[in-house]
């Protein structure tokens, strides 16, 4: 059995008990860290991605790839659930708690007529490591439209780190410069909500488990100081708009910002690039 060792987790440690159906054997930290997540700053589309926010399937299999498997999510019907985790060896889907909350479990088998599930949790919870369902207790505890992520076995390919890198320490001059502009806003809670999810979560929530992880003492500290600053910007009896630099400093995003650019250089000499060609890569780029 396989439990969540650090933090925000348990996806990870949902994808250990996954690949031990397959004979393979790890944990979450080690998903984490060979995965480099501690390192990778995202910007998709109108978002900032960084450490937990990462646990999809395209950066999973950044671990998964050179392993020899590849992940697949797909959203089924819950009427249509069973059949398929009758016909994979393991998937990964959230079950009902109560009407409004879900709680991710581990399929692994199917044995005289029910289905066995491993539960995605931490040692100490006094939750079971096992669940066992009928198809009608099954399908009771599914939210109509379901999630699904399994396993397929591929041909096992080396990942190259480096371009991923590099181009971390592009979106964070990129990310450092938004967030200065968003800080200059007189925001309501709606609009703090959406900025949360385009912008600010990457690093003042998400990177902070990686930083631990990644036994940055110096950017952890700063990450819990920003953290509690982030999480405070509205609370129960705040006026209906804040003015954002009142509340998240600049000077603590800066220093963030700038350790861990220092900690994906180090990666970069670690991956073998020599002194030049970091230096060339970072000349062109400023941070305000």
């Amino acid at each position: 059995m396989k439990y969540i060792t650090f933090p925000a987790a348990g996806k990870l440690t949902a994808l250990a008990i996954m690949l031990e159906c397959f004979g393979h054997d790890t944990d979450d930290q080690t998903i984490a860290l060979h995965m480099r997540a501690p390192w990778l700053f995202v910007k998709e589309d109108d978002r900032y991605l960084a450490g937990s926010s990462l646990y999809q399937p395209r950066w999973l299999d950044l671990y998964l790839t050179p392993h020899g498997f590849h992940m697949t999510e797909i959203s089924l019907p819950k009427d249509h659930v069973p059949a398929f985790l009758r016909s994979v060896r393991t998937a990964m889907l959230p079950l009902k708690v109560t009407q409004d909350q879900t709680h991710p479990v581990v399929f692994t088998g199917y044995q005289g007529g029910r289905y066995l599930f491993s539960n995605v949790k931490q040692q100490a919870s006094s939750e079971p490591d096992n669940i066992s369902l009928t198809t009608a207790m099954l399908k009771r505890r599914l939210t109509e439209i379901v999630s699904v992520s399994s396993l397929e076995e591929c041909q096992p390919a080396t990942v190259d780190f480096v371009p991923l890198l590099l181009e971390s320490i592009n979106n964070l001059a990129l990310y450092q410069h938004d967030v200065l502009q968003a800080l200059k806003k007189t925001v309501t809670r709606d609009e703090f909500q959406m900025l949360s999810k385009q912008l600010f979560r990457a690093l003042m929530q998400d990177a902070l488990p990686m930083a631990q992880l990644g036994e940055d003492f110096d950017l952890t500290n700063e990450l819990l100081l920003l953290n509690h600053d982030y999480r405070h910007v509205f609370t129960r009896n705040s006026p209906c708009s804040v003015t954002l630099v009142e509340k998240i400093p600049r000077g603590s995003v800066r220093k963030c910002v700038s350790w861990l650019r220092e900690d994906i250089i180090d990666q970069l000499y670690l991956h073998g690039l020599s002194d030049d060609a970091v230096e060339k890569h970072l000349c062109h780029l400023t941070y305000d």
